[in-house]
This record gives C-alpha cells, structure tokens and sequence, in this order.
C-alpha cells in the first residue's frame, strides 16, 4: 500500500499522509491478517522540517510523534497483539543535524551511528537497555532466525536484538557517498573507529552481505545487482533473496 491509501488525507512531510492515518490503516490491516505475517510501517514525521497536524517545529513534533505511536500501542494490546507478536521500533539514521559537544564526549566517533532502536513483545524484559553494538542487518538475521523455517542462512557473528548476548564487538558504519571500501569504518566500543583494512575478509563479507539487504530493498532483480556482489557467502545468500 502507498500513497493512494491516504488520497484524502491532508499531508505533511515529504508529501506523507500523517502518523494517526498510517497507523490505523495498520490496525485494519492486521485484523484481516492470519498468522503469520510480516507488516512493515515507515513513518517520516520525525524527520525535518518538522510539519505535523499539531504544528510545527522539533519539540512539538517529537511530543507528535511520542502520541501515536503510543496511542498505536495501546490499540495492538487492545486487539491482543502482544499475545504471539513483536513490536520494533527502529530509525533509520541520526537526524541530520550537527551532533553537540556533550554528545561527542560521551558517545565519541560512534555518535552519528546512534539510533532508535525498541522491541516489544512477550518474553522481552521491560526497560532492558541492551549495549551490545547493533546495526540494521541485525535485525534481518534475528527475524530470520526467530521465524525462519528449515535451513536458515544467517551470518554466525550477527548479534541477536531479541537477547543481550555478543556475538561480535564492532558495527559497520556506512558513509553513502562513497562506493569503496574506505566509505565504511568499524565502530568498537564507544569511541573507537578506523577503516576498513585490505586483509579483513571477514568484514568485507559482512558488507557485501548488507549490500545485499540494502539492493533487495532498492534494486530489481537483474545481472547488473548479482556482479556488484562477491565471494561464496554472499552468493550463496545471493541466491536465496534473488531467487525468483
């Protein structure tokens, strides 16, 4: 469902119909769902400049924001969710905006990976702040894993979102503007990062393994998307997400 869902709703950011509209939409949707599905929402209300039905501006959005995901929430309990369903919360970067003095001292060259990142569900201990580094293939291979069937293809040093337990102790950073390697650094601990080294072929495996997430989510399934890849693990999961 896209833009033609909302035709008479009035818009705000990027054109985008607002968070109250998305949300209930889902609830419909749901309703008529047998288990189990997979549904992904993506709201763009909290990305500037700011322009929600409540008014404008950073405070007044992010208070927006907080209310219908919230109100979102409770109408999940309502219809018993939470019974056998997961809940992620998760953005997909830092807002775009100079990161302050205080953030830099205390997270240091891992601050603008900092991201949002909540699960809700049965069994998930509440207010658990989990430290381990986790970035966004993470959760496709914890989903994966959680509701995959038969052979699961997954990397063996993902860390798992849905438990504390580290697998590995670096992320990947990802710099869109560039296309080689030197456009990734690995971030351990908190204020650790340096690029990518020519013999670490464990970590460009890993990359080509979120190129992979990333072009199944923006390419068409051509020739073209299978030469930009390499080495035997990411062919082989290649061959699994492309193989239709």
């Amino acid at each position: 469902y896209g833009d033609e869902v909302f035709k008479k709703e009035k818009t705000y950011t990027f054109g985008a119909a607002p968070d109250r509209a998305l949300y209930a939409k889902a609830v419909e949707l749901m309703k008529q769902q047998s288990a189990p599905y997979f549904l992904a929402l993506q709201t763009i209300s909290s990305h500037e400049p700011y322009e929600t039905p409540d008014g404008n501006g950073e405070k007044i959005t992010l208070k927006y924001v907080d209310k219908n995901i919230y109100t979102f929430y409770q109408d999940l309990q309502k219809a018993h969710f939470f019974d056998n369903g997961i809940l992620i919360i998760l953005a997909d970067h830092r807002k775009i905006d100079i990161a302050s003095d205080a953030e830099k001292e205390k997270y240091g060259k891992t601050t603008p990976s900092r991201i949002l990142g909540t699960v809700v569900g049965k069994g998930i201990p509440k207010g658990v702040i989990y430290d381990t580094p986790i970035q966004h293939i993470d959760f496709y291979y914890s989903l994966k894993k959680l509701v995959g069937k038969n052979n699961i293809l997954t990397r063996d040093k993902y860390n798992d979102v849905f438990t504390n337990k580290e697998n590995r102790d670096w992320a990947i950073r990802y710099c869109r503007y560039f296309l080689n390697d030197n456009g990734y650094v690995i971030m351990k601990g908190q204020k650790e990062g340096y690029n990518i080294e020519s013999g670490e072929t464990y970590i460009k495996e890993y990359i080509n393994a979120y190129k992979i997430f990333q072009y199944n989510n923006r390419q068409s399934r051509t020739k073209t998307t299978k030469n930009y890849l390499s080495g035997n693990f990411t062919e082989r999961l290649l061959k699994e997400t492309f193989k239709n």
